[in-house]
């Protein structure tokens, strides 16, 4: 499994689902969206961490679409 995540493909990311860094922010547990502007402009390094959380709440939205 790769643990990196580009700033374009964080990006990518959070506006496939329709997120404001904001709402970004909280899903991953961060208080401010100015860290999802860091990482969107590659300014900080994306947390392999940030990269798991986003494939877990991927795989955890494709499980509810095959419930719906």
């Amino acid at each position: 499994m790769n643990n990196e995540m580009s700033p374009s493909d964080f990006r990518n990311w959070r506006m496939k689902r329709g997120l404001s860094q904001h709402k970004a922010a909280q899903m991953l547990g961060y208080n401010h969206r100015s860290i999802i502007c860091h990482f969107e402009k590659g300014t900080k390094k994306i947390n392999p961490r940030v990269k798991q959380l986003c494939d877990l709440l991927d795989e955890k939205e494709q499980r509810n679409d095959k419930l719906a």
